[in-house]
């Protein structure tokens, strides 16, 4: 298990990346138009074309906490690799968390905003606004995990490894 303790890790550093990426496209370039012009931005999501970007998320997560725990579980002997690995993992269990409780039900209120006529266009933006800024901390910190990982990397400890 020690020798694909660095390949293990390279995947899991892969799926980070793609995590961190997503995060960086979706907010500059899909979600402001969505979350700032609700509610009639929705269409964006319920119109005729719209834009569908959960296949990716509902893709990316699985592989990426598999490959982060199997690539902790290899490397689990190299003390300095498993804390920056466990701090990462934290943080990515913390956001997966806000994610579940927060945003998830959160986007899909903003997605069916046209249809609820109870909510002003007023406070739709405002918590669209809240929402994206809310989200760049969270996609900070997994920009954080994903250097952690990238850290572990850095780490080999083979004196300790080789007892």
């Amino acid at each position: 298990m020690r020798k694909a303790g660095q390949p293990l890790l390279f995947v899991a550093i892969f799926c980070w990346a793609g995590i961190v990426g997503g995060v960086l496209y979706s907010h500059t370039a899909t979600l402001p138009s969505l979350l700032l012009h609700l509610p009639g931005s929705s269409v964006l999501e319920n119109g005729p074309y719209p834009l569908k970007d959960e296949a990716f998320w509902k893709m990316i997560h699985p592989f990426t906490i598999l490959f982060s725990v199997l690539a902790l579980a290899a490397n689990w002997k190299n003390t300095e690799r498993r804390k920056y690995m466990v701090y990462a993992i934290g943080i990515y269990v913390v956001a997966l968390i806000a994610t579940f409780t927060y945003f998830i039900p959160e986007i899909k209120a903003f997605i069916s905003s046209n249809q609820n006529t109870s909510v002003p266009a007023s406070e739709w933006l405002s918590r669209g606004q809240r929402w994206l800024q809310l989200s760049w901390i969270r996609g900070s910190f997994m920009f954080l995990g994903f250097m952690l990982m990238l850290l572990a990397l850095t780490k080999t400890n083979l004196s300790k490894q080789s007892k």
